[in-house]
């Protein structure tokens, strides 16, 4: 291979090459906590609930999402009188939904429709959703629900009921 050409493949590998770098990983967290804060002020936002999200919003950035789908299911969760804990189930729901194959958008969707279901239901919000997702997307430990420390890049395990 000529060296004009080795040039060219470097330099078109260079985006896939950052993207692997601390320097990638530092601005997707510094881009997730600009957007936290953003909502923050926007919605009224809780300290504790902006904490919650941060990991998940930097997963979310990090499977090439976007601002905006967070915007939407914050709003949606929110109106839906998901709150606190219940806020991380859900971007953690959405983050797995796309893990689990969905586009961003469908992955938005699925949650945005489930936790309108479950705000129907009345009673436990939290848990009417994470037994909705469950069905919808396969069982898995749901972060936003937990405390403590992190495990990748999203909260720690323990909820203080033996799950």
């Amino acid at each position: 291979m000529n060296a004009k050409r080795m040039s060219v493949l470097l330099l078109l590998s260079l985006p896939c090459l950052w993207a692997a770098t601390p320097a990638a990983a530092q601005s997707l967290e510094i881009s997730a906590r600009l957007i936290t804060e953003r909502l923050q002020v926007e919605l009224h936002l809780a300290p504790a609930e902006v904490e919650v999200m941060l990991p998940l919003v930097t997963v979310h950035l990090e499977q090439g999402g976007r601002e905006q789908s967070v915007r939407e299911l914050v709003m949606v969760s929110l109106d839906s009188g998901c709150r606190g804990r219940c806020l991380g189930t859900a971007l953690s729901s959405m983050n797995r939904a796309h893990s689990a194959g969905l586009s961003h958008t469908d992955a938005r969707r699925a949650v945005t429709e489930e936790l309108r279901g479950a705000a129907s239901e009345g009673g436990d919000m939290e848990e009417h959703f994470r037994v909705r997702m469950d069905r919808r997307v396969g069982k898995k430990e749901h972060p936003g629900r937990h405390e403590g420390g992190r495990e990748n890049g999203e909260s720690g395990r323990g909820n203080g009921r033996g799950h």
